[in-house]
């Protein structure tokens, strides 16, 4: 860190400036990697005094300048000025000159304060119109809010004249600062030279540098010190903010006490509906208390039921059994009384048969003994044959056998064959 003015006339001097809070300081210590740089968390501006702090990158030396923030809850802006329009005329008359100058306004805020509406006029008086081409407007805490909401407030600031509208239009930037410090070297380089010969950006004289130097106006009787040191305005300007920040606080109790009121409201319909909800509540119980009971006590009777049909169907089965069993009892005594009424009608119509086959195997009996005993005859038989001297003809009628037995009937044995073998048949 340095505070003094000797720097060479290649190096790229950028100016760092910007409301308290809008993260100077953060900007440089994430450039310069300087742990001695102080941070605030607050509205308490933790830069006091202007200070340099030099850093080389990619073969550029670059020296960035600190400032205080205006709108401090500790010094009058008119105090950071003065002490702002003394660098810059030191500075200028040592022979440093800026190269460009990084303004530097945090989204985060909601609503534009007239504060920093003054502050932004008094700086645009500060640079001069000639030398917006060289300012960057960066918007820092960009990752605090979301995209839509730093669209809109953006576009605000970049279509509003009285804001960034007019600037734009003369050549500023509008740029969203990054947390990594390559991305912010980056923007850094944005002042660097252009082109290989060693050009640098053209250096600039800001107005109020102009007009104490070489006008010799003095500090207070700047175009920039108009917008700071007219108390008037200041004082007008603070007491519209106190009477804004009183409306606000008494719209914000307003609405806090409807807010109370409505909340105590919808207490007590929540309440009368989580009671109602109980009473419904304790009276399903109740009703499946009921239905319980109920259920019990028809399963009871159906079991009562359902063991009665058990036993009648046992019952039922039991004398179903005993009439099988006793229909299976007169099935075999029917089929006995049939079998022997079927023996005993086979025997009557048997019986005219067998009493016609005794009959005939008592005939046929009767033969057979006649026949054997006509065998044993038959060897004792002598064969008579009546001859009439001329020898034996065989066909005579008088040919024949007999014996004892058949000299009495005198059959020949032909005629005696044949009535036998009719017997027989």
């Amino acid at each position: 860190m340095s505070n003094s003015w000797s720097t060479s006339n290649n190096d790229v001097v950028v100016g760092v400036v910007g409301v308290t809070g809008s993260g100077k300081s953060s900007f440089i210590k994430r450039v310069t990697q300087c742990a001695d740089i102080l941070v605030g968390e607050g509205l308490e501006s933790m830069t006091q005094d202007i200070a340099q702090y030099k850093i080389q990158h990619k073969g550029v030396l670059y020296t960035l300048v600190d400032t205080p923030g205006f709108d401090d809850s500790v010094r009058e802006d008119e105090d950071v000025f003065h002490e702002l329009a003394e660098w810059m005329e030191k500075s200028y008359r040592a022979g440093q000159r800026l190269n460009g100058l990084i303004y530097l306004h945090p989204i985060i805020s909601s609503r534009e304060r007239g504060s920093e509406i003054r502050n932004l006029r008094m700086f645009k008086k500060v640079c001069g119109g000639n030398n917006f081409s060289n300012v960057i407007l960066g918007l820092t805490f960009c990752d605090q809010e979301e995209r839509a909401v730093i669209a809109r407030r953006q576009k605000q600031l970049v279509e509003t004249p009285e804001w960034w509208g007019d600037m734009i239009a003369k050549g500023s930037r509008v740029e969203h600062l990054s947390l990594e410090p390559d991305a912010c070297l980056e923007l850094l380089s944005r002042f660097a030279p252009t082109s290989t010969s060693g050009a640098h950006n053209q250096k600039m004289t800001l107005q109020i540098q102009s007009e104490i130097v070489e006008q010799g106006v003095s500090v207070d009787d700047t175009e920039a010190a108009q917008v700071v040191v007219h108390k008037h305005e200041l004082e007008a300007i603070r007491e519209r903010e106190r009477r804004e920040l009183s409306q606000l606080h008494i719209d914000f109790e307003a609405r806090m006490n409807a807010a109370s009121i409505k909340y105590r409201q919808q207490m007590e319909i929540m309440m009368q509906k989580q009671a109602s909800i109980r009473r419904r509540q304790q009276d399903f119980e109740n009703t499946l208390k009921l239905q319980d009971q109920l259920r019990e006590e028809l399963e009871r009777k159906a079991r009562l039921a359902l063991q009665e049909e058990r036993s009648k169907e046992e019952a039922q089965a039991n004398e179903m059994k005993q009439l099988e069993e006793l229909l299976q009892k007169t099935r075999i005594a029917n089929q006995q009384v049939e079998r022997r009424i079927r023996t005993q009608n086979e025997w009557v119509s048997l019986r005219p048969r067998l009493v016609k086959r005794w009959k005939t195997f008592q005939l046929e009996w009767a033969l057979l003994q006649d026949w054997e005993k006509l065998g044993r005859y038959k060897q004792n038989h002598m064969t008579w044959v009546k001859t009439d001297g001329s020898g034996a003809d065989p066909s005579s009628e008088f040919m024949g056998a007999f014996c004892d037995g058949c000299l009495k009937s005198y059959r020949s044995s032909e005629q005696y064959h044949r009535t036998f073998s009719h017997a027989v048949s």
